[in-house]
């Protein structure tokens, strides 16, 4: 029987401060007086819209998927999806990372080609044409990615001529979209005009243009003035506007239903993005930004991006939030910042692979600009509601800084331990969490939790007797039964933290034949590319997800048990009979 907790709050002390502090953003103001005076714990999900793919799609799971996993998700008692970066590094580009993309440009696989064909007719001949490949596409364990962009590309390509037989580019409805690109920084045009130049290079960097390196000037005006110029970045600009509407519409069904949709800011840009090719006065394009070598790890990285001009982007923040101003017109709510660490004081190295802090030790100058780019996405058009990256070990004042600012912390459970001042180093108890927190059970770049609960329980009798006090058990199973996967939710559930964050691939594993996929679940090995020696990376599928939009099937289970642990756990209201 399901033990029903009455609905849990945030203290009352931290709502009001909450209130008080933020007056330019609005986000907590609304949610507060949503709820007469509280701001109620929750839960939420973290889901690719890319793994939801079903029989009837073509090949991925497109963006009009989302408002059933939503659905689904809000029987659960889940009331906040995350979702990963959507932009497209560039057209023809093959890159599938999500954190390497445009800023505003979004990538065309989220497109329904089922129901474009309600606009352009002439579609369904071409999809009929290749029934095979669909259906073949469909089927494969993993998405392809690459075959996938190729029925794309003729798709949309027949859609494309017959707007233009049709005349569709003076609708009013197209006019008005681009006017809209223009109206946020130019994004549509800057991204138009970069596509069709990098498909006239053959995909390569555009440092190596030639002339058209830098752009402007009478060479890249007459470029793009040619008719065949002129057609390409029109079909640009018509894939940008073929998901523009759904995506909208996909904001408004997730609020109707109860669910807060949150994008995901990427630490920069692309480095061959149109985001930096027009804009390279805001960026080092001699240094190459990365990370400290204990932030994620004893070495340190180095993600060959452009860091930011840090001067130039405080004093001029328009460039920096208009991915974030994009997302808030289509209806996400709050947002996920990647790397926060690297807004304060980027980690850039030069030519010669030396790395170093871009402020040094300087205290004051990074915490101020830190807190400069953060209050800009916090105080444009109602605010966001942001989370920080906080993963590895910040920079002393950075959580202070945070807090000062209502910017949620991310956390992960299983770095949640005492390593420092414990010799057992323990698990912190959830009761302690901190306040303003998403605590996620896992990540993209790991494991998911049922596979590390696994090793766990393979590992040192140390490592074991650490879970074991975590549960308050006195033994721990040889294999992770149901129990055991689902008291660690409930522990974590019942803790102090604004949300807990269950993924979508540890949800589904509260059924114990998903949990048995294991690693198999990993969305990416964390420093590979999607090259031969891994082809998984970014390409995962949610197993049947068309029970899980349902509930039925496998999902039953799913769906009853994550019920119950938020009633549990009293993260979504008590129900009434």
């Amino acid at each position: 029987m399901t033990t029903i907790r009455p609905q849990q709050f945030l203290p009352d002390d931290t709502a009001q401060k909450l209130i008080r502090t933020n007056g330019g953003n609005n986000r907590w103001k609304i949610i507060y007086e949503a709820n007469q005076g509280k701001i109620p714990l929750r839960v939420g999900t973290v889901v690719f819209p890319s793994s939801l793919r079903t029989s009837r799609d073509c090949g991925i799971g497109p963006i009009t998927n989302l408002e059933y996993f939503a659905a689904a998700a809000a029987q659960m008692g889940i009331s906040l999806i995350q979702l990963p970066p959507l932009g497209a590094k560039s057209p023809r580009d093959h890159d599938d990372s999500p954190y390497n993309a445009s800023d505003c440009a979004f990538d065309p696989l989220l497109i329904d080609l089922r129901r474009i064909v309600q606009m352009f007719p002439r579609v369904q001949q071409v999809l009929d044409e290749n029934r095979a490949e669909i259906d073949r596409l469909n089927r494969t364990e993993n998405l392809d990615l690459e075959e996938t962009r190729k029925l794309y590309d003729k798709v949309l390509g027949a859609a494309f001529e017959e707007f233009l037989i049709r005349g569709m580019q003076d609708s009013g409805d197209f006019r008005a979209f681009v006017q809209r690109g223009k109206d946020q920084e130019n994004w549509l045009e800057e991204f138009a005009e970069f596509a069709v130049l990098r498909d006239h290079f053959h995909g390569i960097g555009w440092w190596d243009w030639g002339k058209l390196s830098t752009p402007g000037g009478a060479a890249y005006r007459d470029m793009l003035g040619s008719p065949e110029m002129q057609k390409g970045r029109l079909y640009y600009k018509f894939v940008q506007w073929l998901i523009d509407g759904p995506m909208a519409y996909q904001g408004e069904r997730c609020r109707k239903l109860g669910v807060t949709l949150a994008g995901d800011l990427p630490y920069l840009p692309g480095k061959n993005t149109a985001t930096v090719y027009h804009h390279q006065d805001q960026f080092h394009l001699d240094l190459s930004a990365g990370a400290l070598p204990w932030f994620f790890g004893r070495a340190a990285e180095n993600w060959h991006l452009f860091p930011r001009v840090m001067l130039k982007t405080v004093n001029d923040p328009r460039l920096f939030t208009r991915s974030a101003k994009h997302l808030k017109a289509l209806g996400f709510d709050e947002l996920r910042v990647d790397y926060v660490n690297g807004l304060f004081n980027p980690y850039v190295f030069n030519g010669n692979e030396e790395g170093w802090c871009y402020f040094h030790d300087d205290f004051y100058a990074y915490l101020n600009t830190g807190r400069a780019l953060l209050k800009n996405l916090l105080d444009f058009n109602g605010g966001l509601g942001l989370c920080g990256e906080t993963i590895g070990i910040p920079l002393p004042g950075i959580n202070d800084a945070l807090d000062e600012l209502g910017v949620c912390q991310m956390k992960v459970l299983r770095w949640l331990r005492n390593w420092d001042f414990d010799p057992a180093q323990s698990y912190f108890s959830p009761e302690h969490h901190p306040l303003l927190s998403w605590i996620f059970t896992s990540t993209h770049d790991i494991e998911p939790h049922g596979y590390n609960l696994l090793q766990t329980l393979q590992q040192s009798d140390h490592e074991r007797d650490v879970l074991r006090r975590f549960l308050g058990w006195n033994d721990l199973p040889t294999y992770v039964k149901d129990e055991l996967y689902e008291q660690s939710l409930a522990r974590l559930l019942g803790g102090a933290a604004y949300t807990v964050m269950v993924p979508a691939w540890d949800l589904i594993s509260l059924n114990w034949g998903y949990r048995d996929l294991g690693e198999q679940l990993q969305v990416n090995y964390h420093g590979t590319e999607n090259t031969a020696h891994c082809k998984r990376n970014w390409s995962r599928c949610i197993p049947d997800a068309e029970l899980l939009f349902n509930s039925i099937g496998p999902y039953a289970v799913v769906g009853d048990k994550m019920r119950g642990l938020a009633i549990g756990s009293g993260r979504t209201p008590t129900p009434t009979f």
